[in-house]
């Protein structure tokens, strides 16, 4: 085991990264970033000026999630103020898979698993004649009122006018067209 490690700079933040290290950050963005201000290789400091380009860093993002709910209260005695609120942080967990001379900087996502997309559910909405609603890429409040309004499949959406559906109380106009463009 080598005691091989690198300050990096992500996120305007600075970072002491082994082989191995899981880190927790803000969220990045979509195109993330970063810089090795420092590392030290094989007994061998390399000493950036700004940054070192002769060590690289491969780093996973393994998820986006949110970081533990902090609470804020504010009271005043005797007044019967009180204020309470919650703010849960996005942020992004990484590891960090390989640091070295020979290894190209590269920052990218463990599974790019991507919600469908709607040219997909359209194909199996047009496929099969009848698709139920809870099959449909629609949020679960759409369903339960399509549900309630007795719309049970694609078909019946279809057969469905569309001021009909805008007077279905929660589908708004931009719902019902999505909606509408999801069952054609």
């Amino acid at each position: 085991m080598t005691n091989d490690f690198a300050v990096i700079k992500l996120n305007s933040r600075q970072f002491i990264v082994k082989q191995g290290t899981v880190l927790k950050v803000d969220v990045l963005s979509e195109t993330p970033s970063f810089e090795i201000l420092l590392a030290e290789v094989d007994g061998k400091i390399h000493l950036g000026e700004p940054t070192v380009d002769t060590i690289g860093i491969r780093i996973q993002i393994e998820e986006d999630k949110k970081d533990k709910k902090i609470e804020v209260r504010r009271f005043k005695s005797k007044s019967r103020y009180r204020k309470n609120k919650g703010h849960r942080q996005p942020i992004s967990m990484l590891r960090i898979l390989e640091l070295g001379e020979k290894v190209k900087n590269e920052i990218f996502r463990s599974d790019v698993v991507a919600e469908k997309p709607v040219k997909e559910v359209k194909a199996a909405v047009s496929k099969a004649d009848s698709v139920s609603v809870d099959e449909l890429d629609i949020t679960d409040k759409q369903k339960e009122t399509l549900k309630a309004a007795g719309y049970k499949t694609s078909n019946d959406i279809k057969s469905a006018n569309k001021e009909d559906l805008l007077n279905l109380k929660g589908l708004g106009e931009k719902s019902v067209l999505k909606l509408l463009e999801l069952v054609s």
